[in-house]
């Protein structure tokens, strides 16, 4: 029955009906609370579509804290990714560990290591924010948001006579 209720959920939140979407994850977490998945992805919604940080994070938490998984680490991490940038380079960290131990069937292990180096680089640690980009790029060398980021800091490290040793052979 719980299963039903998430099923309905995707359904849903994939429709744009965040109010169903909503009501369906309540549904699943009524006859399972600790379902971690449900409270992963209402925790997710929260945050992408009803700018509810807070409670996000204390879903993704609850979901964690439930189920130690890649995914819930890479989603805390991007949901404070502004309010918390240090916990959130820690949880990309964390995410990019758990891909190597788990595998990556979501497909977020690029994006992992692509947005845990725009962090390093607002820090000022170019080389190692390079290493992230060049592991993103071997990761996912098609992801348009990898080429996309990876270009602005190539771009910024230029404007800013930046060299991080992976860019000294250039």
């Amino acid at each position: 029955m719980c299963q039903e209720f998430l099923q309905k959920a995707w359904d849903a939140k994939h429709r744009k009906d965040y109010a169903e979407a909503e009501a369906n994850y309540l549904a699943c977490l009524k006859c399972d609370p600790e379902n971690a998945e449900a409270l992963r992805e209402q925790g997710l919604m929260y945050w992408g579509n009803f700018e509810k940080t807070v409670e996000a994070i204390a879903l993704i938490e609850k979901s964690l804290a439930l189920e130690d998984c890649a995914d819930g680490h890479f989603f805390l991490a991007m949901v404070n990714q502004e309010c918390d940038p240090a916990m959130s380079a820690a949880e990309f960290r964390k995410a990019i560990e758990a891909y190597e131990l788990e595998g990556d069937a979501t497909g977020l292990q690029g994006l992992a290591h692509c947005y845990y180096a725009e962090l390093l680089a607002q820090e000022d640690k170019v080389i190692e924010a390079e290493e992230q980009f060049l592991q993103a790029l071997r990761i996912d060398p098609e992801n348009e948001t990898i080429q996309r980021n990876n270009a602005r800091f190539q771009k910024w490290l230029r404007e800013n006579g930046k060299h991080p040793l992976a860019s000294q052979d250039d």
